[in-house]
C-alpha cells in the first residue's frame, strides 16, 4: 500500500479498516468475536507455565492478532499475502507476522498452545486440509478457534428470504442469489465466491482429527433464527495408542445467549443442521 493510503487507513473507523459492510455489522461480529477469545483464553489458562501463546492463521493486517493478545495470549499472525503480512508488522511492530499458507503452515507439529481463524475458511481451495494443519500445529491438550460462514437450514432460508423481500432490503434477482449461496453448503458458489457451513461439515473432518472435544458457538436471534457467522472451539487430544482414535464429545455453548444473542440450543439439534 501507498504511503499516504496507509496513513489515511490508520485514521479510518474500525469497520473500514477491518473491511466489513457497515458499523453494525462489524460491532455485532467483534461481541461475537471476544466471546471466543475469552473462551480460547479460559481453555488455555489451565495449562501453566506462562501466557499461552496462539497462532492467528489468516491474520490479514493484524486486527485479530492484536486482539487475542488482549485477551492474554502470546499472539503471532501468519497470511499468504506478503502485502498484508508487511502492513501488519507496520502496524503492530511489537507483535511477530510471517508469510505462510494456511494448506501448509510453516511450522513442526505442536508448536503453539493454541490456534485461531476468524472468516478464512470459506476462501480456502482446501479447506479441509487447513483444519487438519490447524490441528497438527496445536500441541496435545492444546484448543483453537475456527470461525467461518453459516450454511442455514432450508426453512430458515425461504424465511429470511421472505422478510428480506417484504421489508424491501433485496430484490428478488438478489433473493434467487441468496438462496443458491446458502443452499450449497461448503462447494464454493461461482457468483459469490464464499463457501457457507454448516456444525456437520466441520464435524465430519474433525472426527478424522487427533481431537478431544468441540464447542459449538452458533448465535441465533429471536430464539431460532442463525446469524451469517458461527464457530467452533476445538481441542487437540492427548497422544493415545496407535491403534484407538479419542471418541470427540459435542457441545453447545450456554454462554453465546449472553453475547447479544439467543441461546443456541442442543448439540444435537445444531449439529442436524
Amino acid at each position: 500500500m501507498a504511503d499516504g493510503s496507509e496513513s489515511a487507513q490508520d485514521d479510518a473507523p474500525d469497520h473500514i479498516v477491518a473491511e466489513y459492510p457497515d458499523r453494525a455489522f462489524f460491532e455485532h461480529r467483534e461481541i461475537f468475536l471476544h466471546h471466543l477469545m475469552s473462551d480460547l483464553s479460559a481453555q488455555l489458562a489451565g495449562s501453566g507455565g506462562g501466557a499461552s501463546t496462539c497462532l492467528d492463521i489468516g491474520s490479514n493486517t493484524g486486527r485479530y492478532t492484536d486482539l487475542l493478545t488482549k485477551h492474554g495470549l502470546v499472539a503471532s499472525g501468519v497470511d499468504y499475502s506478503a502485502e498484508l503480512v508487511e502492513r501488519a508488522r507496520i502496524r503492530y511492530p511489537d507483535l511477530s507476522f510471517e508469510e505462510g499458507n494456511a494448506e501448509a503452515l510453516p511450522y513442526p507439529d505442536n508448536s503453539f498452545d493454541g490456534a485461531a481463524s476468524f472468516g478464512v475458511l470459506q476462501l480456502l481451495p482446501n479447506w479441509q486440509t487447513a483444519i487438519s494443519e490447524m490441528v497438527r500445529v496445536i500441541r496435545p491438550g492444546g484448543a483453537a478457534i475456527l470461525e467461518t460462514n453459516r450454511a442455514f437450514p432450508v426453512a430458515e432460508i425461504m424465511l429470511k428470504s421472505a422478510s428480506y423481500l417484504a421489508r424491501g432490503t433485496m430484490s428478488l434477482k438478489d433473493i434467487g442469489r441468496f438462496i443458491r449461496a446458502h443452499r450449497l453448503g461448503p462447494k464454493r458458489p461461482a457468483e459469490e465466491g464464499l463457501r457457507k457451513f454448516a456444525p456437520k461439515h466441520l464435524l465430519k473432518v474433525l472426527r478424522t482429527l487427533p481431537v478431544e472435544s468441540v464447542a459449538l458457538h452458533d448465535p441465533r436471534k429471536f430464539g431460532y433464527m442463525h446469524d451469517f457467522m458461527w464457530a467452533v472451539v476445538l481441542q487437540k487430544a492427548q497422544p493415545t495408542n496407535e491403534n484407538s482414535h479419542p471418541s470427540l464429545r459435542v457441545s453447545s455453548c450456554d454462554d453465546c445467549r449472553r453475547h447479544g444473542v439467543s441461546s443456541p440450543g442442543t448439540a444435537e439439534a445444531t449439529v442436524d443442521n
